[in-house]
């Protein structure tokens, strides 16, 4: 069951792709025998997540982080499970080694389903902080477009027959995830950059690797991606990273 998506509704492109994704998937598996498994992935959070994801968890986090109140826009009366990474990495494995081609099947930790209003008063608990959440009101002309979905839960019951439960509470979860971003206090800069290289006429990309740099010139940087490439591209060196590594975007100072 695909549930009700209003395709109308600006709002709803985002479901709207997904749906579409997943017909395109089963349209190949009917007509041309490819095996397809379709998982869909609730609220997922954990280490790993980036700066500026513009998800309301790491909003949360990136507050504590800064010792900053938290501020919610809205009443906070909605309510969404969040399921760890570590559940949900275990539930793709089950579903890739033991699911049915063509099946579908919902990603989604029923047993930790909160309001937004408690999610920020959890992350708040797990920082050990004494923070407060705060209600505040939009700004006039804000463009945000608020969900007009109050609960969103996803039924497990099919992928609980492949053997998945998910164990990680909210609690623990971002306890672990504020760990991991606490690792990452004395970071001033975190930067993407894309590497490309040519070989046999054929452009090979490898990736976008995170990296740390102390200063804005990125020196730092890019001695860390040289390491990278100089395992996946051993005739390269590191002067050939610095005339070809491109700089896309700062997301984050925390100074």
């Amino acid at each position: 069951d695909a549930g009700s998506i209003d395709l109308l509704d600006i709002r709803n492109c985002y479901a709207g792709s997904k749906q579409m994704g997943e017909i395109y998937c089963q349209s190949y598996f009917k007509q041309y025998n490819i095996p397809i498994k379709i998982v869909r992935i609730f609220h997922t959070y954990g280490p790993g997540l980036q700066a500026g994801d513009g998800r309301v968890f790491m909003d949360f986090i990136e507050n504590v982080l800064r010792n900053e109140d938290i501020e919610l826009k809205s009443t906070g009366e909605a309510k969404r499970t969040f399921c760890y990474v570590g559940d949900a990495i275990d539930a793709y494995l089950k579903v890739i080694l033991k699911g049915e081609n063509g099946g579908v099947y919902n990603v989604c930790n029923i047993f930790q389903e909160v309001s937004v209003k408690d999610l920020a008063e959890k992350v708040i608990e797990a920082s050990g902080k004494k923070l407060k959440v705060k209600m505040i009101e939009r700004k006039k002309g804000d463009v945000y477009l608020p969900s007009k979905i109050n609960r969103n839960i996803g039924d497990i019951s099919k992928i609980k027959l492949l053997g998945w439960n998910p164990e990680i509470d909210i609690l623990e979860g971002f306890k672990r995830t504020i760990k991991y971003w606490s690792n990452f206090s004395r970071i001033k800069f975190i930067t993407f950059f894309t590497l490309e290289y040519v070989k046999e006429n054929k452009t090979f990309r490898v990736g976008e690797e995170i990296s740390v740099s102390n200063d804005v010139k990125g020196n730092n940087t890019l001695q860390s991606v040289s390491m990278l490439v100089n395992i996946e591209m051993p005739k390269y060196n590191s002067s050939y990273i610095q005339n070809n590594a491109r700089q896309n975007e700062i997301i984050s100072n925390r100074e």
